[in-house]
């Protein structure tokens, strides 16, 4: 068993606190340059995050129920109601009543909200490929090796919170 010096704990200590400080940067540089609203295509339809989260878990996922995509979102029922609404009236999303439970609605993209949500993936996949222009290849790979795992990390953790872990 290797033992971990004071000099590693601080190291890796300053590394989190790195990780932190550019995270919080970076989601500042998102704003600050005005990425949300995001534009769909559709005249006069611009989209903030949460519904875009929605429309885009709808896209890749398919259709499902109110409550679901709240939690997929991360969003409490009531707010994601309120999203729906918009993103049914702006054509995106639709509401369906299965013949065989009526209780139920079920959600699904519109094939103008499919259009939409793929648009605007190209508009972040294009904007996150100029921003890493200047890394060489094997840093884009490590980069995206580690954020994933990152991501990974924060969806387990936030899965068992929402479970009462």
């Amino acid at each position: 068993m290797t033992s971990v010096t004071t000099r590693e704990i601080r190291a890796r200590e300053a590394a989190v606190a790195g990780v932190l400080d550019a995270w919080v940067r970076a989601a500042r540089a998102f704003a600050a340059a005005g990425v949300y609203p995001v534009d769909t295509g559709i005249p006069g339809v611009r989209l903030e995050r949460p519904a875009y989260t929605m429309l885009r878990e709808l896209d890749q996922h398919g259709p499902r129920r109110l409550g679901d995509l709240a939690m997929a979102s991360n969003l409490g029922v009531s707010h994601a109601s309120r999203l729906v609404e918009g993103l049914v009236r702006d054509g995106l999303v639709e509401r369906t009543v299965p013949a065989d439970d009526r209780r139920v609605t079920i959600l699904a993209a519109t094939p103008s909200g499919k259009q939409a949500a793929r648009r605007i993936e190209q508009q972040f996949h294009g904007l996150i490929t100029a921003r890493l222009g200047d890394f060489l290849d094997q840093e884009v790979l490590d980069f995206a090796m580690l954020f994933q795992r990152f991501a990974d990390e924060l969806v387990e953790w936030s899965d068992a919170m929402t479970r009462g872990g």
